[in-house]
Protein backbone atom coordinates (compact mmCIF):
# COMPACT_ATOMS: atom_id res chain seq x y z
CA UNK A 1 0.00 0.00 0.00
CA UNK A 2 1.42 3.43 -0.96
CA UNK A 3 0.97 6.52 1.21
CA UNK A 4 2.82 8.94 -1.13
CA UNK A 5 0.92 11.79 -2.90
CA UNK A 6 2.00 14.87 -4.88
CA UNK A 7 4.66 17.16 -3.47
CA UNK A 8 6.06 14.36 -1.37
CA UNK A 9 3.17 13.76 1.00
CA UNK A 10 2.10 10.98 3.36
CA UNK A 11 -1.66 10.49 3.67
CA UNK A 12 -1.25 8.18 6.63
CA UNK A 13 0.43 10.85 8.75
CA UNK A 14 -1.15 13.89 7.04
CA UNK A 15 2.33 15.09 6.10
CA UNK A 16 3.23 17.21 3.04
CA UNK A 17 6.47 18.74 1.85
CA UNK A 18 7.88 20.08 -1.40
CA UNK A 19 11.32 18.77 -0.48
CA UNK A 20 12.24 15.17 -1.06
CA UNK A 21 14.82 15.21 1.76
CA UNK A 22 12.18 16.18 4.32
CA UNK A 23 9.87 13.44 3.08
CA UNK A 24 12.67 10.87 3.35
CA UNK A 25 13.30 12.04 6.89
CA UNK A 26 9.59 11.77 7.68
CA UNK A 27 9.25 8.13 6.64
CA UNK A 28 11.95 7.29 9.19
CA UNK A 29 10.10 8.90 12.08
CA UNK A 30 8.67 6.77 14.87
CA UNK A 31 5.17 8.03 14.10
CA UNK A 32 5.29 6.93 10.45
CA UNK A 33 6.91 3.58 11.22
CA UNK A 34 4.35 2.90 13.92
CA UNK A 35 1.38 3.75 11.67
CA UNK A 36 2.71 2.20 8.47
CA UNK A 37 3.99 -0.97 10.12
CA UNK A 38 1.83 -1.65 13.15
CA UNK A 39 3.24 -4.33 15.41
CA UNK A 40 0.68 -6.99 16.08
CA UNK A 41 -1.18 -6.64 19.38
CA UNK A 42 0.68 -3.50 20.54
CA UNK A 43 -2.58 -1.60 20.77
CA UNK A 44 -4.43 -4.58 22.18
CA UNK A 45 -6.18 -3.92 25.46
CA UNK A 46 -6.23 -6.38 28.32
CA UNK A 47 -9.54 -6.56 30.17
CA UNK A 48 -10.37 -7.96 33.57
CA UNK A 49 -13.75 -9.55 34.27
CA UNK A 50 -14.53 -6.66 36.59
CA UNK A 51 -14.60 -4.38 33.53
CA UNK A 52 -11.31 -2.55 33.92
CA UNK A 53 -9.03 -2.43 30.88
CA UNK A 54 -5.27 -2.01 30.64
CA UNK A 55 -2.84 -1.32 27.83
CA UNK A 56 -0.25 -3.75 29.12
CA UNK A 57 -0.49 -7.39 30.18
CA UNK A 58 1.66 -6.91 33.30
CA UNK A 59 -0.70 -4.14 34.50
CA UNK A 60 -3.67 -6.49 34.16
CA UNK A 61 -1.76 -9.23 35.99
CA UNK A 62 -0.96 -6.90 38.89
CA UNK A 63 -4.60 -5.80 39.05
CA UNK A 64 -5.96 -9.36 39.00
CA UNK A 65 -3.95 -10.32 42.06
CA UNK A 66 -6.01 -7.85 44.12
CA UNK A 67 -9.26 -7.83 42.13
CA UNK A 68 -12.31 -8.82 44.19
CA UNK A 69 -14.08 -10.33 41.17
CA UNK A 70 -12.17 -13.42 40.15
CA UNK A 71 -13.19 -16.02 37.62
CA UNK A 72 -14.19 -19.06 39.65
CA UNK A 73 -14.34 -21.25 36.56
CA UNK A 74 -10.94 -20.45 35.12
CA UNK A 75 -8.02 -22.71 35.89
CA UNK A 76 -5.73 -19.78 36.76
CA UNK A 77 -5.45 -16.01 36.51
CA UNK A 78 -1.68 -15.85 36.41
CA UNK A 79 0.07 -14.49 33.35
CA UNK A 80 1.28 -17.40 31.24
CA UNK A 81 4.71 -18.24 29.95
CA UNK A 82 3.51 -17.56 26.39
CA UNK A 83 2.24 -14.09 27.29
CA UNK A 84 5.48 -13.19 29.03
CA UNK A 85 7.59 -14.23 26.05
CA UNK A 86 5.25 -12.34 23.71
CA UNK A 87 5.48 -9.16 25.79
CA UNK A 88 9.26 -9.33 25.91
CA UNK A 89 9.51 -9.82 22.13
CA UNK A 90 7.00 -7.05 21.57
CA UNK A 91 8.96 -4.60 23.70
CA UNK A 92 12.20 -5.62 22.00
CA UNK A 93 10.72 -4.84 18.57
CA UNK A 94 9.56 -1.41 19.72
CA UNK A 95 12.94 -0.70 21.31
CA UNK A 96 14.78 -1.55 18.09
CA UNK A 97 12.56 0.83 16.11
CA UNK A 98 13.18 3.59 18.64
CA UNK A 99 16.93 3.01 18.59
CA UNK A 100 16.99 3.31 14.80
CA UNK A 101 14.85 6.42 14.90
CA UNK A 102 16.96 8.02 17.65
CA UNK A 103 19.87 8.35 15.25
CA UNK A 104 17.80 10.41 12.80
CA UNK A 105 16.10 12.84 15.20
CA UNK A 106 17.06 16.22 16.61
CA UNK A 107 18.68 16.45 20.03
CA UNK A 108 15.43 17.27 21.86
CA UNK A 109 13.55 14.49 20.09
CA UNK A 110 16.46 12.13 20.67
CA UNK A 111 16.23 12.71 24.43
CA UNK A 112 12.52 11.91 24.30
CA UNK A 113 13.20 8.66 22.46
CA UNK A 114 15.94 7.82 24.95
CA UNK A 115 13.44 8.20 27.79
CA UNK A 116 10.99 5.90 25.99
CA UNK A 117 13.71 3.27 25.52
CA UNK A 118 14.61 3.41 29.22
CA UNK A 119 10.94 2.96 30.12
CA UNK A 120 10.73 -0.09 27.86
CA UNK A 121 13.78 -1.60 29.54
CA UNK A 122 12.19 -1.00 32.95
CA UNK A 123 9.01 -2.65 31.76
CA UNK A 124 11.02 -5.67 30.61
CA UNK A 125 12.52 -5.93 34.08
CA UNK A 126 9.04 -5.83 35.61
CA UNK A 127 7.91 -8.57 33.25
CA UNK A 128 10.85 -10.72 34.34
CA UNK A 129 9.89 -10.16 37.98
CA UNK A 130 6.32 -11.22 37.19
CA UNK A 131 7.64 -14.32 35.46
CA UNK A 132 9.51 -15.38 38.58
CA UNK A 133 6.32 -15.08 40.62
CA UNK A 134 4.09 -17.15 38.38
CA UNK A 135 2.88 -20.16 40.29
CA UNK A 136 1.15 -18.63 43.32
CA UNK A 137 -2.32 -19.60 42.09
CA UNK A 138 -3.43 -22.73 43.91
CA UNK A 139 -5.82 -23.76 41.11
CA UNK A 140 -2.98 -24.93 38.89
CA UNK A 141 -0.05 -25.55 41.18
CA UNK A 142 1.73 -28.21 39.15
CA UNK A 143 1.93 -26.36 35.81
CA UNK A 144 2.91 -23.11 37.51
CA UNK A 145 5.61 -24.74 39.57
CA UNK A 146 6.99 -26.41 36.44
CA UNK A 147 7.22 -23.05 34.74
CA UNK A 148 8.83 -21.48 37.78
CA UNK A 149 11.39 -24.25 37.89
CA UNK A 150 12.25 -23.99 34.20
CA UNK A 151 12.66 -20.25 34.46
CA UNK A 152 14.72 -20.51 37.65
CA UNK A 153 17.08 -23.18 36.33
CA UNK A 154 17.47 -22.10 32.71
CA UNK A 155 17.47 -18.34 33.21
CA UNK A 156 18.34 -17.43 36.81
CA UNK A 157 20.83 -20.30 37.14
CA UNK A 158 22.02 -20.49 33.54
CA UNK A 159 25.62 -19.72 34.59
CA UNK A 160 25.78 -22.43 37.26
CA UNK A 161 28.88 -24.60 37.37
CA UNK A 162 28.67 -28.13 35.94
CA UNK A 163 28.73 -30.94 38.50
CA UNK A 164 31.88 -32.57 37.07
CA UNK A 165 33.71 -29.25 37.28
CA UNK A 166 32.44 -28.72 40.83
CA UNK A 167 33.86 -32.11 41.84
CA UNK A 168 37.14 -31.45 40.02
CA UNK A 169 37.64 -28.17 41.90
CA UNK A 170 37.35 -29.78 45.34
CA UNK A 171 40.71 -29.93 47.10
CA UNK A 172 40.49 -31.74 50.43
CA UNK A 173 42.02 -29.89 53.37
CA UNK A 174 43.85 -31.83 56.09
CA UNK A 175 41.45 -30.55 58.73
CA UNK A 176 38.62 -32.04 56.67
CA UNK A 177 40.35 -35.43 56.61
CA UNK A 178 40.60 -35.20 60.37
CA UNK A 179 36.96 -34.13 60.63
CA UNK A 180 35.84 -37.31 58.84
CA UNK A 181 37.76 -39.25 61.49
CA UNK A 182 36.15 -37.34 64.36
CA UNK A 183 32.60 -36.94 63.02
CA UNK A 184 32.24 -40.06 60.89
CA UNK A 185 31.67 -40.71 57.20
CA UNK A 186 28.21 -39.11 56.88
CA UNK A 187 28.85 -35.82 58.68
CA UNK A 188 32.44 -35.55 57.44
CA UNK A 189 31.63 -35.99 53.73
CA UNK A 190 28.50 -33.84 54.11
CA UNK A 191 30.59 -30.99 55.51
CA UNK A 192 33.12 -31.20 52.67
CA UNK A 193 30.39 -30.92 50.02
CA UNK A 194 28.25 -28.29 51.76
CA UNK A 195 31.25 -26.08 52.51
CA UNK A 196 32.01 -25.93 48.77
CA UNK A 197 28.37 -25.33 47.83
CA UNK A 198 28.02 -22.50 50.32
CA UNK A 199 31.09 -20.81 48.87
CA UNK A 200 29.12 -20.41 45.62
CA UNK A 201 26.32 -17.98 44.95
CA UNK A 202 23.03 -19.91 44.93
CA UNK A 203 22.65 -19.25 41.19
CA UNK A 204 26.07 -20.79 40.51
CA UNK A 205 25.50 -24.07 42.37
CA UNK A 206 25.30 -27.32 40.35
CA UNK A 207 22.43 -28.82 42.33
CA UNK A 208 18.99 -27.72 43.57
CA UNK A 209 16.28 -29.65 45.39
CA UNK A 210 12.64 -29.08 44.41
CA UNK A 211 10.96 -31.64 46.67
CA UNK A 212 12.56 -32.47 50.00
CA UNK A 213 10.14 -35.27 50.86
CA UNK A 214 10.85 -37.12 47.61
CA UNK A 215 14.44 -35.84 47.46
CA UNK A 216 13.94 -34.59 43.91
CA UNK A 217 17.22 -33.09 42.76
CA UNK A 218 18.17 -31.25 39.58
CA UNK A 219 21.81 -31.44 38.48
CA UNK A 220 23.71 -29.15 36.11
CA UNK A 221 25.80 -31.41 33.88
CA UNK A 222 27.25 -30.85 30.41
CA UNK A 223 25.78 -27.33 30.41
CA UNK A 224 22.22 -28.56 30.91
CA UNK A 225 19.88 -28.92 33.88
CA UNK A 226 18.30 -32.36 34.27
CA UNK A 227 16.41 -34.16 36.98
CA UNK A 228 18.50 -36.82 38.69
CA UNK A 229 17.27 -40.41 38.51
CA UNK A 230 14.94 -41.83 41.16
CA UNK A 231 18.02 -43.44 42.70
CA UNK A 232 19.90 -40.11 42.56
CA UNK A 233 22.76 -41.73 40.65
CA UNK A 234 24.54 -38.46 39.88
CA UNK A 235 24.47 -37.42 43.51
CA UNK A 236 25.80 -40.81 44.58
CA UNK A 237 28.58 -40.56 42.02
CA UNK A 238 29.50 -37.13 43.37
CA UNK A 239 29.59 -38.47 46.95
CA UNK A 240 31.80 -41.39 45.87
CA UNK A 241 34.23 -39.05 44.09
CA UNK A 242 34.49 -36.75 47.11
CA UNK A 243 34.93 -39.70 49.49
CA UNK A 244 37.73 -41.08 47.30
CA UNK A 245 39.44 -37.70 47.28
CA UNK A 246 39.25 -37.65 51.06
CA UNK A 247 40.67 -41.17 51.35
CA UNK A 248 43.58 -40.33 49.03
CA UNK A 249 44.40 -37.36 51.25
CA UNK A 250 45.06 -39.50 54.34
CA UNK A 251 48.77 -40.09 53.45
CA UNK A 252 49.23 -36.30 53.36
CA UNK A 253 47.69 -36.04 56.81
CA UNK A 254 49.98 -38.80 58.10
CA UNK A 255 53.02 -37.04 56.64
CA UNK A 256 51.98 -33.82 58.38
CA UNK A 257 51.38 -35.71 61.65
CA UNK A 258 54.25 -38.25 61.99
CA UNK A 259 53.37 -38.85 65.64
CA UNK A 260 50.33 -40.80 64.40
CA UNK A 261 52.69 -43.75 63.84
CA UNK A 262 53.44 -44.00 67.57
CA UNK A 263 50.96 -46.41 69.26
CA UNK A 264 51.12 -44.43 72.50
CA UNK A 265 50.07 -41.18 70.79
CA UNK A 266 46.40 -40.13 70.59
CA UNK A 267 46.76 -39.46 66.88
CA UNK A 268 47.57 -43.12 66.31
CA UNK A 269 44.01 -44.10 67.20
CA UNK A 270 42.65 -41.09 65.30
CA UNK A 271 44.49 -42.20 62.16
CA UNK A 272 42.99 -45.68 62.38
CA UNK A 273 39.51 -44.17 62.89
CA UNK A 274 40.03 -41.83 59.94
CA UNK A 275 40.95 -44.69 57.65
CA UNK A 276 37.98 -46.74 58.81
CA UNK A 277 35.49 -43.85 58.47
CA UNK A 278 36.89 -42.73 55.12
CA UNK A 279 36.01 -46.10 53.60
CA UNK A 280 32.35 -45.81 54.52
CA UNK A 281 30.76 -49.26 54.34
CA UNK A 282 29.77 -51.96 51.86
CA UNK A 283 26.64 -52.84 49.91
CA UNK A 284 23.32 -51.82 51.40
CA UNK A 285 25.00 -50.22 54.40
CA UNK A 286 26.97 -47.90 52.10
CA UNK A 287 23.72 -47.00 50.31
CA UNK A 288 22.17 -46.05 53.65
CA UNK A 289 25.14 -43.81 54.45
CA UNK A 290 24.90 -42.09 51.07
CA UNK A 291 21.14 -41.64 51.55
CA UNK A 292 21.82 -39.68 54.73
CA UNK A 293 24.34 -37.46 52.95
CA UNK A 294 21.88 -36.80 50.11
CA UNK A 295 19.20 -35.81 52.62
CA UNK A 296 21.63 -33.48 54.41
CA UNK A 297 22.54 -31.76 51.13
CA UNK A 298 18.94 -31.58 49.88
CA UNK A 299 17.91 -29.65 53.01
CA UNK A 300 20.48 -26.96 52.18
CA UNK A 301 19.64 -26.52 48.49
CA UNK A 302 15.83 -26.63 48.63
CA UNK A 303 14.03 -24.25 46.24
CA UNK A 304 11.04 -22.35 47.64
CA UNK A 305 8.42 -22.91 44.92
CA UNK A 306 6.33 -19.94 46.03
CA UNK A 307 9.08 -17.39 45.51
CA UNK A 308 11.51 -19.25 43.21
CA UNK A 309 14.34 -18.60 45.65
CA UNK A 310 16.69 -20.94 47.43
CA UNK A 311 16.51 -21.56 51.15
CA UNK A 312 20.04 -21.36 52.55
Amino acid sequence: MSFIVEDYGCKLCNFKSSRKSQFEKHILTAKHIRLANPIENISKTFQCQCGKTYKHGPSLYTHKRNCSKKDQNSKENNISNEVIIHLLKQNEEIKNILLEQKENESKSKSEELKTMIIELMKQNQNIMVLASKVGNNNNNVNSNNNFNLNFFLNETCKDAINMNEFIKNIEIQLKEVENVGNEGYVLGITDIILNRLKQLDVTKRPVHCTDLKRETLYIKDENAWNKDTNENEKMRNMITCVANKNYRSIPKWRAANPECQEPENDKYDLCITMMRNALGDLGDEQTKLDNKIIKNIAKQVIVDKNTTTVVT
